[in-house]
């Protein structure tokens, strides 16, 4: 299986071949792989509306599911660059993210008094847009926050073009997953793991994933 150039080139692949196909189940919503593509088009159509410019920050601070999926696929398709943040971090602890990273905007759950949007909100704001599309396997599509040495939340910035092929090694080459299989996934999409195991193995595999909000239970 060779690596992908892009998010862009999955999303195109799978609503052009499996449609109607479910690519991902959260509670009682689901989405196929023709609506995501859709979705994310018009997140990233909104985006711009909304000011987005070429490889500026989105902080991304929303619950497990599929608008938090959405939003991080869709930032890629603006050309912008995706900033996953825990939605239940203190105001202090979102503010020293925002200063740090610095984004454009901020999409969030709920309406913000700082003038973060909802996902509805940027949806709204697409029109008749459409998607740039055009950011490369090398440049910056994502910063992801680790602790690291110190305990400050430290930036991580990545490519789109490192993350799938670490995905395609670790999940197809190492744990040989396929489009026939289903992924369970409690944990949350904001870190690394959730985002590699997760957000992208889905369109990098073609395979179903369902979102879970229990607990995982220990014996």
């Amino acid at each position: 299986m060779a690596v992908p150039d892009s998010i862009v080139e999955l999303l195109a692949r799978h609503a052009a071949e499996q449609p109607e196909r479910i690519a991902y189940t959260c509670g009682d919503r689901e989405i196929t792989f023709a609506g995501l593509d859709e979705r994310t088009r018009r997140f990233a159509a909104g985006l711009a509306a909304l000011g987005l410019r070429r490889g500026e920050r989105v902080l991304i601070c929303l619950p497990a599911g599929i608008d938090a999926v959405v939003a991080l696929l869709g930032t890629v398709r603006a050309a912008g660059v995706g900033v996953p943040v825990d939605p239940r971090s203190s105001t202090a602890e979102l503010a020293g993210l925002v200063e740090d990273c610095g984004p454009r905007l901020v999409v969030a759950g709920l309406p913000r008094r700082d003038g973060g949007r909802t996902v509805d909100e940027v949806f709204a704001a697409a029109g008749d847009g459409v998607a740039r599309d055009d950011l490369g396997p090398d440049e910056q599509a994502w910063i992801h926050y680790t602790s690291g040495s110190t305990g400050r939340p430290k930036g991580v910035v990545s490519t789109q073009g490192a993350w799938l092929g670490m995905a395609r090694r670790a999940l197809v080459e190492h744990l040989g997953f396929t489009a026939g299989d289903r992924l369970l996934w409690p944990l949350p999409l904001f870190h690394a793991l959730g985002h590699a195991r997760c957000v992208l193995a889905v369109p990098l595999t073609g395979r179903a994933r369902r979102s879970s909000t229990t607990r995982p239970t220990t014996s």
